[in-house]
């Protein structure tokens, strides 16, 4: 399925004396954001597929949880506050040496870390070394934050396989050094489940009316900040072009109520 992931396969689980000999492939797992928990849960069952004794364990949402995964922490429950709390010095320094010991006492074959690049690639860096190798699943976009060259010097030293969701993105990363592999974005896969025949569109009866679509996200603190202003566009190009049907998609179960009230 993914070019990175083969990187993990393909290597032989460690066997020295120091971290205590396992044949069955053992991979840490990090995601911070329900999003990238939904990503994550994706690519460990694709591995787990190939790799039916593989075990994954780390920082687990419910999706991740769901597909059998072990969690020692979720930072998906409140990921808005954890990724804030991840700028002030003392959280973060507290989290990553919780993080270093459980990497210690565990002795991982690779780590998948995804997204949410302002507490991974500090988690890379450990990582690596402890010697245990890289995936970052979903590219930093760097490319988007101004100069990027001590940027992707920091990935390049941090990080074994780069794993793309965007086709420039490959090549981009790799003229900087990286090792990066595009391997599509998660999302089309799932979108391309959804049943679109006119049987699924009538039965929403829509009818002839024109339709729009709204996306406000599926963080709490993002609908808060988006939705009011979508609706305002709605209302207006409805005052403008007649009447029209507004559909706003709740990303999941967690924030459909916030989204009807």
């Amino acid at each position: 399925m993914l070019p990175p992931m083969t990187m993990i396969a393909d290597e032989p689980a460690s066997t020295s004396p120091d971290n205590g000999a396992h044949a069955r492939p053992r991979i840490f797992v990090s995601v911070a954001e329900q999003s990238a928990d939904e990503h994550a849960a994706i690519l460990a069952r694709a591995f787990m597929d190939s790799v039916p004794d593989a075990r994954f364990e780390g920082l687990a949402g419910p999706a991740l949880r769901a597909e059998g995964v072990e969690s020692f922490e979720d930072l998906t429950r409140q990921s808005a506050m954890a990724l804030a709390a991840f700028k002030k010095i003392p959280w973060a320094l507290r989290l990553m040496r919780r993080v270093r010991r459980y990497l210690k006492a565990r002795h991982y074959d690779a780590a998948v870390l995804v997204d949410s690049p302002a507490l991974h690639l500090p988690m890379a860096k450990i990582c690596r070394s402890l010697g245990i190798p890289v995936l970052f699943f979903i590219a930093p976009q760097t490319w988007a934050w101004g100069p990027p060259k001590w940027r992707n010097s920091r990935i390049r030293k941090r990080v074994d396989r780069l794993a793309c969701i965007w086709p420039f993105e490959e090549s981009y990363f790799q003229d900087a050094g990286i090792a990066a592999h595009y391997v599509g974005h998660p999302s089309f896969d799932r979108l391309a489940a959804v049943d679109v025949s006119q049987q699924a569109i009538d039965g929403h009866r829509l009818g002839a009316q024109q339709v729009i679509t709204l996306l406000p996200g599926s963080r709490p603190h993002v609908i808060n900040e988006v939705l009011p202003g979508q609706l305002e566009v709605a209302t207006a190009l409805a005052r403008r072009f007649g009447k029209l049907r507004v559909l706003a998609v709740a990303a999941n179960d967690d924030v459909r109520a916030q989204i009807e009230a």
